[in-house]
């Protein structure tokens, strides 16, 4: 029987249609399908550096504890970008003594935002956002992410220099005590510092709860205990400035004329005071040299000695202040489930 094209053309498109049908009836394969995997922070930092343009620095648990740190601002101003502020035992000038904050940039502390896990913290200082990071345990922290670029696109204006974001423990168990002493090269500003962790799961580890208590004291450093403080030395002219081989500047001390303990005024460009007889009477030598030129402010004028009558401005001042500083805190953390199954 002969072929037309005509049924030729049908039996291929009748093989195509079956071969179709076959193949749309086959059972499929299961592949493995891999989910993806969502960090939620709460904030835009991620421990991965390579997923950002943005520069994040990692500090580890790890770190901290070989860093031997009792405040994590100690560990902090060790970094380029960081620029030294208050610290728990240097911020009695702002009048909130004890507080540790962190300056990015040196631009000021209320332009740093910090996080704990990845949301704000309370603030130290009322009506700022700078946050007292020594009222955070280094015990409980797993790390700390330091976005050293502004970021005030996402976080608004007290993220201008960066973001700190304090992340941490959850899931610790069991009990650490700590203990570290330290002080100073001079053998003053002793601190002692003790820690006691505990933590423990429930609900089948889907349940965390840890409690700390620390404990930290430190002895004053003072500032008449050290000779380039005590000495209220700074830079001054020269008197043999032009000479060959002198410099225009050298140390020496000036003491400023408002820096006694008695009612003084000048008197033509010289210190006086009046006695309980009404007395006028000069309270510099005449050999004594008055380095300034004003005639009616003393703070403009000093002297190179203290001639039994002035003292140092930062004799009495301390470089560290003392402290002692209890801190109890506690974290409970629960998962909920699973959404969907």
């Amino acid at each position: 029987m002969p072929y037309t094209r005509a049924m030729l053309s049908g039996y291929l498109a009748a093989l195509l249609a079956q071969s179709a049908l076959c193949a749309a009836t086959e059972p499929e394969t299961e592949t493995e399908v891999k989910p993806e995997v969502i960090t939620i922070t709460g904030s835009r930092i991620r421990r991965t550096q390579l997923e950002t343009n943005a520069p994040i620095v990692s500090i580890s648990a790890e770190e901290i504890r070989l860093s031997g740190a009792v405040d994590i601002n100690q560990l902090l101003n060790q970094m380029p970008a960081m620029v030294p502020a208050s610290s728990s035992q240097t911020s009695n000038a702002s009048g909130y003594a004890g507080t540790s904050t962190q300056d990015l940039r040196g631009m000021g502390a209320t332009r740093t935002l910090v996080l704990v896990n990845g949301r704000r913290h309370v603030p130290a200082i009322p009506g700022t956002s700078i946050v007292d990071v020594s009222s955070i345990p280094t015990a409980l922290i797993e790390r700390v992410d330091i976005l050293t670029g502004g970021a005030s696109s996402i976080y608004g204006a007290d993220a201008v220099s960066g973001v700190v974001n304090i992340v941490l423990k959850r899931d610790f168990t069991g009990t650490v005590l700590n203990s570290s002493y330290s002080s100073t090269t001079k053998g003053d500003g002793q601190r002692w510092y003790g820690t006691l962790t505990h933590g423990s799961e429930f609900s089948d580890n889907r349940g965390f709860y840890n409690a700390h208590l620390s404990y930290h004291t430190s002895q004053p450093v003072e500032g008449r205990d050290r000779a380039y403080i005590a000495n209220d030395l700074t830079y001054i002219e020269n008197p043999r400035r032009g000479e060959a081989g002198e410099f225009d500047f050298i140390l020496g001390r000036r003491t400023p004329l408002y820096s006694t303990n008695q009612r003084n005024f000048l008197l033509q460009g010289r210190p006086y005071q009046v006695n309980a007889g009404n007395e006028l009477l000069p309270m510099l030598p005449d050999s004594a040299a008055v380095f300034g030129s004003s005639q009616t402010q003393l703070a403009a004028l000093a002297v190179d000695d203290t001639y039994g009558t002035y003292y140092s401005r930062y004799e009495w001042a301390r470089l560290a202040v003392p402290m002692s500083q209890l801190n109890l805190s506690s974290n409970l953390h629960r998962d909920l489930g699973t959404i969907c199954s």
